[in-house]
């Protein structure tokens, strides 16, 4: 069973659906035209506040970079940003339009409770991120995004890449391991946290307990196993990248 779906709506109809509520703000002097949406978008894009949900800690940023030259030494889950409004597919093809790609972040991952395209936040971040197809790097082709439906325990791994690893694809939410500081408050102490809920007491084993590690990168909420990270798919981290994380972490059965 496909637990992603396929979405149905078109993307061209949402974005003309935009445009013309920005034309018609500016018609009626609103602030909301095109060039103070973009820029106010830009805001909304790094905002945590955007979902106004309180559980929520992420912003767009957390996990994508608009344009390919930001922040290029960390490792992402999200893809880049730039030409995302003119891709025909979404989540490896299982989402079809921009808006339910944008709500399926929303909903799921900020808990924002049910996206709004009309709001005037939702316009303005449509806006920042269509004015950056035009850029010479855009990419407005679909984004490959591979997710099996099924993982292993990891194999063995480097614990020097793996430290290397962790510190641009984890450390950005999770902080050093062990530590009680993180990034996004909400994010796991890392391995503490997965060592306490996946114990002896419910039966894991010294394998299984590493796998958990696997299933939380490779699914997350995902595809429905825990908590509200977004996945890494295996263009993102391969199976080893991930065994070398584990190997640095060096999860302890307790």
């Amino acid at each position: 069973m496909d637990k992603t779906g396929t979405h149905n709506r078109s993307a061209s109809r949402f974005a003309a659906w935009i445009s013309v509520l920005i034309a018609s703000a500016a018609v009626a002097g609103s602030c909301v035209d095109r060039v103070s949406a973009e820029r106010r978008g830009r805001e909304v894009f790094e905002d945590s506040a955007y979902p106004n949900s309180r559980f929520n800690a992420y912003s767009c940023a957390t996990c994508h970079r608009a344009t390919p030259d930001e922040r290029r030494n960390l490792v992402l889950p999200g893809a880049m940003l730039a030409g995302s409004t003119r891709r025909p597919t979404f989540w490896g093809g299982s989402v079809v339009a921009f808006q339910d790609a944008v709500a399926l972040c929303f909903e799921k991952f900020m808990r924002g409770g049910r996206f709004e395209p009309s709001d005037d936040r939702s316009i303005a971040l449509y806006a920042y991120l269509d004015s950056l197809a035009s850029r010479p790097d855009a990419v407005q082709t679909a984004v490959p995004f591979t997710v099996s439906g099924t993982t292993s325990p990891p194999g063995a791994g480097d614990t020097a890449r793996g430290q290397r690893l962790y510190d641009n694809a984890c450390a950005y939410c999770h902080g050093a391991p062990r530590a009680a500081s993180r990034p996004i408050p909400t994010a796991s102490i890392l391995p503490d946290d997965t060592e306490r809920e996946h114990g002896v007491a419910q039966g894991y084993t010294a394998e299984t307990l590493a796998q958990v590690f696997v299933e939380k990168t490779r699914h997350g909420s995902f595809l429905g196993f825990a908590g509200f990270m977004p996945p890494f798919s295996a263009e993102t981290l391969s199976d080893q990248d991930i065994a070398d994380i584990v190997a640095y972490l060096a999860p302890t059965l307790r």
